[in-house]
């Protein structure tokens, strides 16, 4: 095959065959075809998808399957014929998997989340869960089996086996503006996935302010696309669009985040309905899947997470994974920050508008997330809000709390938490939180 021809056929919006998509990438993976072949291709690619509307679910599903193929593939179904793994494209406050996933756990569903860090304005998992000291976050396959056996429950990071080939693209794409590309983000998000073999996937896209996608419309579209890839390849799955219009929870940070989850866990409710709402949603669809109605699905999610089923598994998968269950069960044991402060509400209004992207940046100033890949992160800094969107708040009210060990941190991140906020007269009707 001829490089050249087939990424000419793509630029003319004609459509590859399998061997051809596989030849591609393959190739790439192989170092076979150079950055500047590839580099053509995507952007050929990106052009069809995003400016001609142009896609076609089948090629993309053997894109996707190619990527897959290009490494290591996770099959535990021997030992664990029913697998869970959820994938969600990322937001503010989004600690969704350390609630959901024991959820599914505990109503006997084994569970195995291949996660990442953070950088930007989404925070990691893999960060927030090194805040419980001793944990380990990459596993190998052995450590894997091992601790789903032990737990029924892994989140570990991805290994470098994994889909190589989405990997290069990956950092291809990031060099050659070719991103924002719904079919490439989709082959990307599920090529990981879909190297572990699942019985059940749930992905949870997210729109808004804190979120990859910031349009509706975006959202729908690429959980549309991701749900027809699956289908060509004869894969099921369940989506939910969540909104991202401010953070979900309270707590913006690594230690703060992980407190937070294990409060939910352990009973409280008051504030974090948002939250709650999202974890029951995506751990009932995948409960679903496995045979029930979607009633009968949701009662067990919730009786799970209401009994303390969901909290006990939760200290399980900890413990497997090699960390310090004291600190769930007391999580005053995690070390606070040195400092604490409030930022008050500049006047007396209705909270209409809160920019996940300023919030996150100033949690970062303080000292909870990356700006480069090499900085070191605070695991007890961040940001706990104290108004959400649509609630009315006195002039000098605590809108936030700042955490910090960074004293020089906090005018910088006080006035951007200020430049977050929007108060008016009049308050809004807020958006549904959970589209399926």
């Amino acid at each position: 095959m001829n490089p050249v021809e087939l990424i000419a056929r793509k630029r003319d919006g004609k459509k590859l065959s399998p061997e051809e998509i596989a030849f591609l990438v393959q190739g790439y993976a192989e170092d076979k075809i150079p950055d500047y072949q590839m580099s053509a291709f995507i952007m050929a690619y990106y052009f069809q998808d995003m400016v001609c509307g142009n896609l076609f679910y089948d090629e993309l599903a053997s894109l996707t399957d190619a990527m897959v193929h290009s490494g290591e593939i996770l099959d535990f179904s021997a030992d664990f014929p029913l697998l869970y793994d959820k994938h969600s494209t990322g937001g503010v406050g989004d600690k969704v998997s350390f609630i959901s996933t024991p959820i599914v756990t505990a109503c006997g569903l084994p569970s195995l989340l291949l996660s990442g860090r953070g950088l930007g304005h989404t925070g990691g998992t893999l960060d927030k869960m090194e805040s419980i000291p001793g944990i380990r976050v990459n596993l190998n396959r052995e450590e894997m089996l091992r601790a789903l056996k032990e737990s029924g429950m892994v989140i570990t990071g991805t290994t470098s086996a994994i889909a190589p080939a989405d990997r290069k693209l990956y950092a291809l794409r990031d060099v050659t503006a070719t991103v924002p590309s719904v079919g490439l983000i989709s082959a990307s998000i599920l090529s990981k996935k879909l190297a572990i073999r699942p019985s059940s996937l749930v992905l949870d896209v997210k729109y808004g302010s804190g979120a990859f996608m910031k349009d509706i419309n975006q959202a729908k579209r690429l959980a549309s696309c991701m749900q027809k890839i699956l289908t060509e390849l004869n894969r099921s799955c369940r989506v939910l669009i969540t909104s991202m219009e401010e953070p979900l929870g309270r707590s913006i940070g690594n230690a703060l985040e992980i407190k937070e989850s294990i409060a939910i866990l352990q009973g409280e409710k008051d504030g974090l309905e948002d939250l709650i709402q999202v974890s029951l949603a995506l751990a009932a669809a995948s409960i679903e899947m496995s045979g029930c109605s979607p009633a009968e699905a949701r009662e067990k999610a919730v009786a799970a997470l209401q009994s303390g089923a969901a909290y006990q598994t939760f200290c399980s998968f900890v413990e497997a994974q090699g960390g310090d269950v004291r600190y769930l069960e007391k999580p005053d044991l995690f070390p606070g920050a040195r400092h604490c402060l409030p930022v008050s509400a500049p006047s007396s209004g209705y909270v209409t508008h809160i920019d996940c992207e300023s919030m996150v940046l100033a949690a970062n100033i303080l000292g909870a997330g990356r700006f480069q890949l090499g900085d070191s992160i605070d695991h007890a800094a961040g940001i706990v809000t104290c108004a959400q969107r649509g609630t009315w708040i006195e002039a000098g009210q605590t809108l936030a709390l700042m955490h910090s060990n960074r004293r020089e941190a906090l005018a910088e991140a006080e006035a951007r938490i200020l430049s977050a906020y929007r108060i008016a007269p009049q308050s809004i009707q807020k958006e549904e939180l959970i589209l399926r």
